[in-house]
C-alpha cells in the first residue's frame, strides 16, 4: 500500500508540473499539445485601419520636411560655399581641416526626419498607442 500512495504523490506532482508548463507555452503563444504557435481566432474587423492615421500622418510630416528644408537656417549654411566655413579636424593627427559644405546632403537628409513637425508626430503616436 505505501508504495501506491508514493506512486499517487508522484504522478499528481508530475501532472502539476505538467500543468504549470502547459500554461508557460501558452503565455508565449505555443500550444502546450505539440508546441506548435497558436493561432489567433479569426476576428471580424482587421487591425489594419488603426494603422491609417499614424500613416498619414507620417507621411504628411515626411512632406513638411521636403517643403520646409529650404527654410532651414542650419542647412542654408551648411550647404553655402560663399560663408567658407573651414571646420577643425576631426581626430588628433593624420586628419585635415575640412570645409562645412561637404556636409551639405547629410544636413538637409537630418531635416527630413528631424524637424518641428516630429515633435507632434511623436506626441500622437504615444497617445495614439494607448
Amino acid at each position: 500500500m505505501p508504495v501506491t500512495t508514493e506512486m499517487s504523490e508522484s504522478s499528481s506532482f508530475n501532472s502539476v508540473k505538467l500543468v504549470s508548463l502547459a500554461r508557460s507555452l501558452s503565455e508565449f503563444g505555443l500550444d502546450a499539445a505539440n508546441g506548435s504557435p497558436i493561432t489567433p481566432p479569426d476576428n471580424d474587423e482587421p487591425p489594419l485601419p488603426l494603422l491609417i492615421p499614424p500613416s498619414v500622418l507620417g507621411i504628411i510630416v515626411f512632406l513638411y520636411g521636403i517643403f520646409t528644408v529650404d527654410d532651414n537656417v542650419p542647412s542654408q549654411e551648411a550647404c553655402d560655399d560663399h560663408l567658407n566655413i573651414t571646420m577643425c579636424p576631426l581626430c588628433d593627427g593624420v586628419c585635415d581641416y575640412w570645409r562645412l559644405s561637404t556636409v551639405c546632403s547629410l544636413a538637409r537628409a537630418s531635416y527630413l526626419f528631424d524637424n518641428g513637425a516630429t515633435v507632434f508626430f511623436a506626441i500622437f503616436m504615444s497617445l495614439w498607442g494607448n
